[in-house]
C-alpha cells in the first residue's frame, strides 16, 4: 500500500511560513516581464507554465455541491471553460498535468475521489485543452511531482498550483494560482532566492517542517506545529536530512538517522542557541517514545525521488508549447458536450476570440490569419498602466473564422461593440499589453513601446487626439521588486502519454 504523506494532510501550512517570501502579481503582469521580443537568437520567447489539471477539478467539486459536480454537464466545466479563455489572452505557453493512477489513495485528507463523475470530468477537460490549443498529459503519479520534474529539465519555466505540493518535490519556482469562479488572475510568486533571503528557508527546511506538521492518522491532531518544526528547521535538521538521503546508502543513512534524531531532541530539550523561543521536553519525548519511524525514509524517498514520467528513463516529453485556440472546436465542443444554447456559445466565443487574436498576433499557429490580422490591425486609444500598459485595438474578424451560428444578434453580449468599416467587415476590439503591439506592429510604435511614450501610434477614431508628452511608459520588468529571471536555480480516455495538440493540424 502506498503510504500517505504528511503533507497531503496540511497542504496549506507552509504558505503562511513563506508569506514573507511571497510577490503579489497577476499572470499577465508575469507574461510581460518574461516576453523577450525577437533578437539576434531568433524570435520571442514566451513563458512556459505548468499547471495542475487535477486540482482545478479537486477544487471545484470542493465547492460545487456532489448532485451537480462531476458530470462534465454542469457549473464545474463552464467554469474551466473561463479560466482558459483567461489564459488563453496571457503572455504565456500553458501546459497541464493531470494525476494519474498511481498517485496516493488519500490526497489532502479528502479531495481524492475515484467516481465516474470525476473521471468524466477529467475526459472533457482534456477535451476542451486540446480545443483551446494547450498540450496535456496524465502523469503516473502525483502531477505535482511530475511539473517539479518538468521545471528541472527547463520544460516549463515555473509551475501553478494552489498547493505546496511541488515545492517539496523541488520545484524552483511557483506561481499559486488563487483562481475565482469569474476569473483566473490573481497569483503569489515564489522564488528559491527569495525564500531563503525572505523566509530564511531551503528545500530541506521545507521538508522537515512538513514531515514534522503531519496530522495524525486515527485523530487528525499533529504531534508538532508547524511553528516549532520552522524554527527547529534554522538548526539546520532539515538540511542535513536531505544531504544524508541523497548520499549514503540505505544502511549508512538510517546509521545517521539514529544519531540525527538524538541530535534533535537533545536541541529540543535545551534550545542552545535559543532559536526555538522555550525548551520542548514534551516533543522530544514523543519522538524518542511514539513517534520511532520519524523521520520515515519511504516518505522521504516519495519526496526526494518520486515517481514520474521519467522514471523509467524515457524522455516522454518534447514539447511543452501551445497553439491558437480551435474556435470551432470550442463552440462545437460547448454545443454538444455542454448542450449550451447558440447565443450562449457565441457570447462566450467573445473571450476566446481575444486569446485567439492575441495568440495569432504572437505567431502561434492555428486557423487564424495571422498575417491578415497583423494587416487590418488599427490602434484606438491607449490605457497606461505601470505595470501593463495597453492599447485598445480593433481588428478584422474575417480572419479569425469564427463560427457561424444561428442566433438572433441581439441575443448575443458583446463585450466591446464590433464596428462596421467601408468595405463591410465586422471589426473585433480588444485589449493587448503593449509590447504585443511593439512585437506585432513594431511600425505603428516609432520606439520601443516599452521605454517612452508612443506618441506616434497610428489611432482611429475619436481617440486619434494629441496625448501629453509628460507622461512615460516605464519599462515594465524594471518595475518589479526584483527581476524575475525564468531560469531560477512554477474525447478519448484517461490515458497516460502526452497529448500534443500540435500534431492535429
Amino acid at each position: 500500500m502506498t503510504p500517505c504523506l504528511s503533507a497531503r494532510h496540511c497542504p496549506s501550512e507552509l504558505w503562511p511560513i513563506l508569506a514573507p517570501a511571497e510577490r503579489c502579481s497577476s499572470l499577465g503582469v508575469l507574461g510581460a516581464e518574461n516576453f523577450e521580443l525577437p533578437g539576434k537568437q531568433g524570435g520571442s520567447k514566451l513563458l512556459t507554465v505548468g499547471f495542475n489539471a487535477s486540482a482545478w477539478m479537486y477544487l471545484l467539486v470542493n465547492i460545487f455541491s456532489w448532485r451537480q459536480a462531476g458530470t462534465g454537464q454542469s457549473h464545474e466545466m463552464r467554469v474551466i471553460f473561463r479560466w482558459l479563455s483567461a489564459i488563453s489572452q496571457q503572455l504565456l505557453h500553458a501546459y497541464f498535468i493531470f494525476d494519474g493512477p498511481d498517485r496516493p489513495q488519500l490526497k489532502r485528507g479528502k479531495d481524492i475521489v475515484c467516481s465516474s463523475g470525476l473521471r468524466l470530468l477529467a475526459q472533457r477537460f482534456q477535451e476542451l485543452l486540446t480545443a483551446f490549443g494547450f498540450n496535456w498529459h496524465v502523469a503516473p503519479g502525483e502531477a505535482e511531482a511530475e511539473l517539479a520534474y518538468l521545471q528541472s529539465l527547463r520544460l516549463v519555466d515555473a509551475v501553478a498550483t494552489p498547493y505546496n505540493d511541488a515545492l517539496l518535490f523541488g520545484a524552483t519556482c511557483i506561481i499559486r494560482s488563487i483562481p475565482h469562479i469569474g476569473r483566473y488572475e490573481d497569483v503569489y510568486i515564489y522564488s528559491p532566492d527569495a525564500i531563503e533571503k525572505h523566509a530564511s528557508l531551503e528545500w530541506g527546511d521545507l521538508l522537515l517542517v512538513a514531515l514534522m506538521s503531519c496530522t495524525d492518522d486515527n485523530d487528525g491532531h499533529r504531534w508538532c506545529s508547524v511553528e516549532v518544526a520552522r524554527r527547529l528547521a534554522y538548526y539546520g535538521f532539515g538540511r542535513t536530512l536531505v544531504d544524508a538521503a541523497v548520499s549514503f546508502q540505505f544502511v549508512e543513512f538510517m546509521n545517521f538517522v539514529a544519531k540525527w534524531r538524538i541530535d534533535v531532541c537533545k536541541v529540543l530539550k535545551t534550545d542552545p542557541q535559543s532559536l526555538l523561543g522555550g525548551r520542548h521536553h514534551e516533543l522530544a519525548r514523543i519522538i524518542e517514545e511514539e513517534r520511532i519511524e520519524f523521520p520515515d525514509p519511504a516518505i522521504l524517498a516519495m519526496y526526494l525521488l518520486p515517481l514520474t514520467s521519467w522514471s523509467d528513463r524515457r524522455s516522454p516529453i518534447t514539447t511543452t508549447t501551445s497553439r491558437q485556440p480551435d474556435l470551432q472546436s470550442v463552440a462545437a465542443f460547448c454545443l454538444q458536450r455542454l448542450s449550451w444554447s447558440p447565443a450562449a456559445v457565441q457570447s462566450e466565443l467573445m473571450d476566446v476570440c481575444a486569446g485567439t487574436v492575441m495568440r495569432a498576433l504572437l505567431q502561434l499557429p492555428g486557423n487564424a490569419d495571422s498575417e491578415g490580422l497583423q494587416c487590418g490591425l488599427q490602434v484606438m486609444s491607449y490605457s497606461y498602466d505601470e505595470l501593463l500598459p495597453t492599447y485598445k485595438i480593433s481588428v478584422p474578424s474575417q480572419p479569425l473564422a469564427v463560427p457561424r451560428l444561428d442566433v438572433d444578434p441581439s441575443h448575443v453580449a458583446h463585450p466591446s461593440p464590433p464596428g462596421e468599416h467601408s468595405n463591410s467587415d465586422t471589426f473585433f476590439e480588444m485589449e493587448i499589453p503593449a509590447i504585443v503591439l511593439e512585437y506585432a506592429r513594431p511600425d505603428l510604435v516609432r520606439g520601443s513601446a516599452l521605454s517612452s511614450w508612443p506618441s506616434c501610434v497610428e489611432l482611429e477614431g475619436e481617440d486619434a487626439r494629441v496625448r501629453s508628452p509628460d507622461l512615460v511608459v516605464s519599462d515594465v520588468a524594471a518595475l518589479s521588486p526584483e527581476p524575475w529571471a525564468v531560469d531560477l536555480t512554477v474525447g478519448g480516455s484517461l490515458s497516460a502519454g502526452v497529448h500534443d495538440s500540435m500534431s492535429e493540424d
